[in-house]
């Protein structure tokens, strides 16, 4: 099977029924999570950086994304957010179908990521005004160990982060979703291991800085941007 077919086949799957809003959600939003084909047969999924001057979030790593607007379905809203903040052409995207939705407890906000695959790829334009780069996290990056990392998400639990070949970390609700993800392209991906079995050297608090930075794992940051073409450069 392609990745496409088990991605298909996964989100497809009977669930419990995840994709009504909990009692007290105060908003609803939706994310793209968008996979392309690499030239060396990977995958590559698409992530922005925030601004670091922004008064949400600064610096955070996410999916395309944002509230709902009135009337709007959580893959419109998906669409929608990708091509104002990163130039997504909309019939670029194939839907493959839908996470089951989750509630992000600090903000009260019901998140339901929308997974696509990027059939016809063109060079990007970001919103300067709140993306400040666009990012790639491949497969086989978020597949190494050496990449993983835990952080806390509140009272005793942990979730999945990555240190992303550019020294930004991948965690928090976009980790979370990426780690579905992955249980659905490659379910022996983390053998028996949970975010608790990681060793305490793996253990990042994101919220003793604005923009947390982490060791690579591959001995420095890499600057470039890589795969994801601005329109222009």
């Amino acid at each position: 099977m392609t990745p496409w077919d088990l991605l298909r086949a996964g989100l497809a799957a009977p669930r419990a029924d995840t994709d009504a809003p909990e009692a007290g959600a105060a908003r609803r939003g939706g994310a793209l999570a968008l996979l392309r084909r690499t030239d060396d047969a990977d995958l590559a999924l698409l992530l922005t950086q925030r601004r670091h001057d922004l008064a949400a979030h600064p610096g955070q790593i996410s999916f395309p994304g944002g509230q709902l607007e009135p009337g709007e379905s959580p893959r419109a809203a998906a669409l929608r957010e990708a091509r104002e903040e990163c130039g997504i052409a909309t019939d670029s995207v194939e839907v493959l179908g839908q996470l089951p939705g989750f509630l992000i407890p600090p903000s009260g906000f019901w998140l339901e990521v929308v997974v696509g695959a990027w059939q016809r790829p063109h060079p990007l334009v970001r919103a300067p005004g709140e993306v400040a780069a666009l990012l790639e996290a491949r497969l086989s990056q978020l597949r190494d160990p050496a990449r993983w990392r835990v952080t806390p998400l509140g009272g005793r639990s942990l979730g999945w982060a990555w240190a992303l070949p550019d020294g930004a970390l991948l965690w928090g609700a976009t980790a979370g979703a990426t780690a579905a993800l992955l249980d659905l392209l490659d379910p022996t991906w983390r053998g028996e291991r949970g975010p608790e079995d990681l060793p305490a050297d793996r253990l990042v608090d994101p919220r003793e800085g604005a923009a947390a930075r982490v060791d690579d794992g591959a001995g420095g940051d890499v600057d470039e941007v890589r795969g994801w073409p601005e329109a222009g450069s």
